[in-house]
């Protein structure tokens, strides 16, 4: 008898470390599953646009997830130096001469929401090409599109000369960098700080 009761202790034990596991995995489940229902995903795309006056640059962030995205200041850099859009301009256009570079548009150093499906304006630069008139003993059409190929290829250099950084994280604190890569907790993103703020 007590040989039975043993055994059927043992059984018992068994049974309840089993239904524990499977509540436990349950319980990993759902919170996954909390976590994807509010997952944000945030991407960048540039935007080039030919104006009467030059090659007009807007670049933006889109939350392409389902949860808004609680973004960090972004911080902008260029040839090793960082600042505002409007601060590297001039050290960016040392190596385009005869171009103007204008900053129209650079977000502030604020964090904010994305919400889902919404995007919002990091930098909008005009580039003018000061020369345009040095194409004026060719035909119009000729001039008008060497001046394009031309200012366009160096406009695309002058946006890969830009570099912007920011990281951004769910309602739940969990946190991307810019290139949508998951950061540990040891990682911080001011991002997160969007949720403690005194209301």
């Amino acid at each position: 008898m007590a040989l039975l009761a043993i055994v059927i202790s043992l059984i018992g034990t068994g049974v309840s470390m089993m239904e524990a596991g499977i509540l436990r995995d349950q319980q990993k489940l759902m919170v996954e599953e909390k976590a994807a229902s509010v997952w944000p995903y945030v991407v960048s795309s540039t935007s080039v646009v030919r104006t009467d006056k030059g090659i007009e640059v807007e670049v933006v962030l889109t939350n392409k997830g389902v949860g808004p995205a609680l973004l960090s200041p972004v911080t902008f850099s260029a040839a090793g130096k960082q600042g505002s859009v409007a601060q590297l301009l001039p050290i960016i256009s040392k190596n385009h001469p005869g171009l103007v570079l204008l900053a129209m548009f650079t977000k502030g150093s604020s964090k904010e929401v994305i919400a889902a499906g919404e995007e919002i304006t990091v930098y909008t630069i005009l580039v003018v090409d000061s020369a345009k008139d040095t194409l004026a003993g060719a035909s119009e059409d000729t001039a008008i599109g060497s001046m394009d190929v031309s200012l366009l290829n160096k406009t695309a250099k002058i946006v890969d000369a830009i570099t912007f950084d920011f990281c951004y994280c769910s309602i739940y604190g969990d946190c991307w960098d810019v290139d949508n890569q998951p950061l540990t907790t040891n990682e911080a993103c001011s991002g997160v700080e969007i949720l403690h703020k005194p209301e």
